[in-house]
């Protein structure tokens, strides 16, 4: 992750920059409104984008989160920046109805010098309902991208077409190995061609489908939250391998922690941790009920109160 360069203004609507990264192409992924108040959103009509009970797939939606928080680094500067993501966490809170509209919403921005925090939600539109899907955040760093060189400079169009994979599982082609998974080339998943790198918010569908098959939801487990700090880049022409183990099972919580490597010397791409929590007694639909502290009701959520006094609120 090295390439620095000043940041120039530039007249690329989000829509045009997005048509640009193949991974979003592939999705059907698009933003709309400006950088502060931007709403990105994957075709739902897309088979590649459901998993097998035509739902929104969560690893589609991490690919959204991902794309859908980035946004908010724009507003941070009032114009488009180099940027890479330094790590993203996606708290999940409900299931989308099948056949639902998948949003991601910028809500809060802070700057830290060149590291951009970005906090937003994943609301699911369905014909009678909108649901809280869940809550995410991210961090970036500007000025640089995956891999080097000027993505707005270089490339002006992607030759990706939204993919005709049946879903979201059969897009990502996991291959099961000894010790876990691998993700094989594939320039469809592609987020920086100046590599050409995978796009983060695949990394992190692939750390967090191959870590599920350890809390399967047959067996009654849910996913409650998933956290990715990326390391380096991973190409996409070689093939990135999935090592999950458990840290920590009880009988009604496991705890994944994953790693994405790559090479004949298997470099750390990625890590990860995962909760999941086993319904005992409980309705597995569960409601969500939001409950503020006093520092969410003055306008920091609880986790980055006391960081927000140092930084910009956009």
């Amino acid at each position: 992750m090295t390439s620095s360069r000043p940041a120039r203004r530039r007249a690329t609507s989000n829509a045009d920059q997005q048509r640009r990264i193949a991974g979003c192409v592939t999705l059907g992924l698009e933003s709309h409104g400006e950088h502060a108040s931007a709403v990105s959103s994957i075709d739902g009509s897309l088979p590649v984008t459901h998993d097998a009970d035509g739902r929104m797939a969560r690893g589609a939606m991490l690919v959204l989160a991902d794309q859908g928080l980035a946004r908010g680094v724009f507003a941070a500067f009032g114009e488009e920046q180099a940027m890479l993501t330094l790590d993203l966490r996606v708290d999940w809170l409900a299931l989308p109805p099948p056949g639902a509209h998948v949003e991601a919403q910028v809500e809060r921005v802070i700057r830290h010098g060149a590291i951009v925090e970005v906090q937003g939600v994943l609301r699911a539109y369905a014909a009678d309902a909108v649901v809280l899907v869940g809550t995410a955040c991210a961090r970036f760093l500007t000025g640089s991208f995956p891999g080097g060189g000027d993505v707005f400079a270089h490339v002006e169009h992607s030759d990706a077409a939204a993919s005709t994979a049946p879903d979201f599982t059969a897009l990502l082609a996991l291959q099961p190995v000894d010790d876990g998974t691998v993700l094989p080339p594939n320039l469809a998943l592609v987020g920086s061609p100046m590599l050409p790198a995978i796009h983060g918010g695949f990394i992190a569908a692939a750390l967090e489908t191959t870590s599920t098959a350890l809390a399967p939801a047959e067996l009654g487990w849910s996913p409650v939250d998933v956290e990715v700090r990326y390391i380096r880049p991973a190409n996409a022409t070689e093939p990135l391998h999935i090592v999950p183990r458990v840290l920590r099972a009880s009988r009604r919580t496991v705890i994944v922690d994953a790693h994405a490597l790559q090479g004949d010397d298997r470099k750390l791409i990625a890590s990860a941790q995962m909760l999941f929590y086993r319904h005992v007694g409980e309705a597995a639909d569960l409601t969500t009920e939001t409950v503020e502290s006093p520092a969410q009701r003055s306008g920091a959520s609880c986790g980055q109160a006391r960081r927000s006094r140092q930084g910009r609120r956009v």
